[in-house]
């Protein structure tokens, strides 16, 4: 853990709101360069606020498909980057990565009221703020190097909203209470899109169509392995192509099935001891390419990817962490996951094209599902979106209500010191 965090570079973004643009500000003032995209970082140089946008950084070109921009391994590598981690400083020296040293986004307010309509629930799903999450649960996890915020009181606190001499509480004690309510904002976020999205199962008008849409590719990326390659078993003889990474791909591999490595499809690097593997706009953009889309299809084509149809993901194991006897903040950080919810988010958002599988009580049915008929209906897509919905909220939650506890137990007694600087 650092015992003094300067903060030089942050990243500011979300949606509008003037707690952010106060934030900005105040970080200018004291000589910090601010990162944005897109129309926030318009708003900040409107109000002449000097911005390194995210194509600047990653020295690409604006994606037809905006998230893509923020979905790239060097930005959530900066995010992710452990100061006092010898193979991260290795791997940030050797990507060109710049550590971000705060995160602020501001999320939208979503009103947990089902949609009635397909055009509500296209904009619903469509609006669903996959960079911006997982940005948010990267900088979280680091907070160690990285003040994460997420609450707006916590934003107008940072941006000096309520005096000029009263300064936010940087100590690890205040910074892990600003992490504290980052998942508490994810975990409601998510749990507004379960309902929400839930409530389009009475309405048969709201169903996108009613063919099956063929799963052809397939990605796997899990935790937990059992079960899995059977479900990659059943899914090979249907004929669909296997895309996996790390321990899924290895798995597959001993039980003779043939596997695409998302390392090399990807041509970047694993990086930061695994931690930044499949947040990159190739796998993204394969998940989230909207086959009715010209301009995002021949994006893709120009990536080189390919349209994922299926994406299977468990995640770390962090209620078990938090269960066991004597856990610690270290023991969930290490369990918390980042790539595994940007998966299933950006395959829940593309629901209209792509199935996802959370919960391996669903790996053999669907699996069958598709060899048999070729394919997944939309009331099958989208009840599988659904359960992403549920099972990240129960999971942030968890990871919210692990460090309310370890704050109770501190309070009056912080066993860290931890000072800032401008």
């Amino acid at each position: 853990m650092q015992d003094n965090v300067k903060v030089q570079n942050a990243f500011v973004g979300g949606v509008y709101h003037p707690n952010i643009e106060m934030l900005a500000v105040q970080l200018h003032r004291q000589g910090v360069q601010v990162y944005s995209h897109g129309d926030m970082a318009e708003v900040l140089r409107g109000i002449s606020v000097p911005v390194v946008s995210m194509q600047a950084y990653t020295v690409r070109p604006p994606a037809a498909n905006s998230q893509l921009d923020l979905l790239n391994p060097k930005i959530h590598g900066s995010t992710m980057y452990r100061r006092d981690n010898d193979q991260d400083v290795r791997d940030a020296k050797a990507n060109g990565i710049v550590p971000f040293d705060l995160v602020a986004i501001q999320l939208p307010v979503l009103d947990r009221i089902g949609v009635q309509s397909k055009k509500e629930l296209e904009m619903t799903l469509d609006g669903i703020r996959v960079p911006d999450l997982a940005l948010l649960r990267g900088a979280a996890k680091n907070h160690t190097s990285v003040i994460a915020l997420a609450n707006p009181l916590d934003i107008y606190n940072w941006a000096g909203g309520h005096s000029a001499t009263i300064h936010p509480d940087a100590s690890y004690q205040g910074r892990l209470g600003t992490t504290q309510r980052v998942f508490e904002a994810t975990a409601q976020y998510d749990a507004a899109l379960e309902s929400m999205v839930n409530g389009a199962f009475n309405l048969d008008s709201v169903l996108f169509n009613t063919n099956r849409v063929p799963v052809k590719t397939a990605l796997l990326s899990v935790w937990y392995k059992e079960g899995i390659v059977d479900m990659a078993q059943t899914l090979h003889e249907a004929g669909v192509v296997l895309y996996s990474s790390g321990g899924t791909a290895t798995a597959l591999r001993n039980a003779g099935l043939p596997v695409i490595d998302s390392v090399s499809f990807t041509g970047w690097p694993a990086m930061f001891e695994h931690r930044v593997v499949t947040l990159h706009e190739k796998i993204h953009g394969g998940i989230q390419a909207r086959r009715d889309n010209t301009a995002e299809m021949a994006e893709l084509m120009a990536l080189r990817g390919v349209p994922f149809d299926l994406v299977v993901n468990n995640l770390y194991p962090v209620k078990k962490a938090i269960d066991s006897d004597g856990a610690t903040v270290a023991d969930v950080v290490e369990k918390t996951d980042v790539g595994g919810p940007t998966l299933t988010h950006s395959a829940a958002r593309n629901a209209r094209w792509v199935g996802v599988v959370v919960d391996p009580a669903d790996y053999q049915r669907v699996a069958e599902t598709i060899k048999t008929h070729g394919g997944l209906t939309d009331h099958e897509r989208l009840r599988l979106a659904s359960k992403v919905f549920s099972t990240m909220a129960a999971y942030d939650a968890a990871i919210a209500g692990f460090y309310g506890q370890k704050l109770k137990e501190m309070r009056g007694n912080p066993s860290v010191n931890v000072t800032i600087a401008f």
